[in-house]
């Protein structure tokens, strides 16, 4: 039987959540893939990535217990994954990717936008390793979600300039390493 939930909006289903672990569930199958894929490109280890989608969802249920408000939710939950990413993980040292892990695991890491690139799953794996917490959530942002230098600068806190600034100067530096 079909819940009368999968009808609500993903908002909808978070302002209920307070009061019901099956809207929190249902949203979270809807964003499952996405939240995995999104830990994976910003940590680029599999270890890290799993153990940030745990805490993430789980600081995600606490805020819906809190009745937090979210008007966007997916722009929200980026930003809250980013944020907890950055404090999080920010200290920690570089570590190569392994993509046949994350196969091995059954996560599918690639996202769409990848396949009008020229780099494969493999390249991608060693281009991430080379870049600091920092750049990967630029790249992220910018490469995976799609995000303008206006969003970008609005959701790091940064002047559009220097977001333009910082994707260039990372552009830069993989190419350098790519060549």
């Amino acid at each position: 039987m079909k819940s009368k939930l999968y009808g609500h909006s993903d908002e909808e289903l978070f302002a209920i959540s307070y009061k019901s672990d099956e809207a929190f569930e249902l949203l979270m199958l809807r964003y499952n893939s996405y939240l995995m894929r999104l830990c994976v490109y910003l940590t680029s280890h599999v270890e890290d990535a799993e153990d940030l989608y745990q805490e993430s969802v789980w600081k995600l249920y606490m805020l819906a217990k809190k009745k937090q408000k979210v008007d966007r939710f997916k722009p929200w939950l980026r930003k809250m994954v980013t944020n907890f990413f950055i404090d999080k993980y920010r200290k920690k040292g570089k570590k190569d990717v392994s993509l046949t892990d994350l196969e091995e695991k059954g996560y599918e890491v690639v996202d769409d936008r990848f396949e009008s690139m020229l780099i494969d799953e493999e390249d991608l794996s060693e281009i991430l390793s080379h870049l600091s917490p920092e750049e990967r959530v630029i790249v992220t942002l910018r490469y995976v979600d799609g995000l303008s230098y206006t969003e970008i600068s609005k959701e790091l806190g940064m002047s559009e300039v220097n977001a333009r600034q910082k994707v260039s100067r990372i552009k830069k530096k993989l190419f350098s390493k790519l060549s």
